[in-house]
């Protein structure tokens, strides 16, 4: 067998010209090219964290500013309490003390019936008092009305006690009017209390009261309110009271 029987060149396929070659037919299947995968959840997570965050800080800042509003009214509530109860001590305070004149044997308060229209003490003007005298002396009573309260509580030591009006007032006050031709010393004005024997009448008798007496041993007796109009006139014409 010769060489060349044994070693035969292979049989090669001539190459075809690039301009002979064509594209495959058919619909062509592209796999795209896939990179590393997105890291979306880290993302996400930071996005709740900050929401939730802000819903923090903004429930904090409403519950900051409700308590403060809070607070504010109940400071305002609390000053004007201390406010009512500074003004309720010091109304105490300027309250007159009843002593045991005003007391009856068993050591009780008298009953409201028994208690003149006298509240807190009032000081009368130099002139209302020389007026209200004056009046009494030259009988001029029409003079009184102008002095007194729309209600005047007049009590006849041995009679009675009514709630008057002015002119009803001064029509009792006229009772004691002075016989023709006496001097104007009749009336007696003193301004300290005059010495009594019947304590029923202790309450008429106050530090700011103008007590009257004539020469006849008739009494007269003005109170007066808190601003200084005269509420009440006690009358004795029979020598009851002193």
């Amino acid at each position: 067998m010769s060489k060349n029987e044994y070693f035969t060149e292979p049989n090669l396929i001539p190459a075809q010209p690039i301009s002979d070659i064509k594209p495959p037919s058919g619909p062509q299947i592209v796999s795209p090219v896939q990179g590393p995968p997105e890291k979306k959840k880290p993302k996400m997570m930071m996005i709740l964290i900050h929401a939730v965050a802000v819903v923090l800080i903004l429930v904090g800042a409403i519950y900051f500013f409700y308590s403060s509003n809070q607070a504010a009214q109940q400071a305002k509530a609390d000053a004007a309490a201390i406010s009512f109860l500074m003004d309720k001590t010091a109304a105490l305070e300027t309250t007159p003390i009843i002593d045991g004149s005003d007391q009856t044997e068993g050591g009780t308060v008298p009953p409201a019936d028994d208690t003149p229209a006298v509240s807190t003490l009032a000081v009368i003007p130099t002139k209302t008092s020389d007026t209200i005298k004056s009046a009494i002396r030259s009988q001029n009573t029409a003079a009184l009305e102008g002095y007194m309260a729309s209600s005047v509580k007049v009590i006849f030591a041995d009679t009675s006690e009514e709630t008057r009006t002015p002119a009803d007032a001064i029509s009792d006050i006229n009772s004691l009017s002075n016989p023709e031709g006496l001097a104007e010393n009749y009336w007696s004005f003193s301004p300290t209390l005059f010495n009594h024997t019947d304590t029923d009448f202790d309450q008429y008798f106050l530090e700011n009261s103008i007590i009257g007496k004539n020469v006849d041993g008739n009494l007269i007796i003005f109170n007066f309110n808190s601003v200084g109009k005269i509420n009440s006139v006690l009358i004795d014409l029979n020598g009851v009271v002193i």
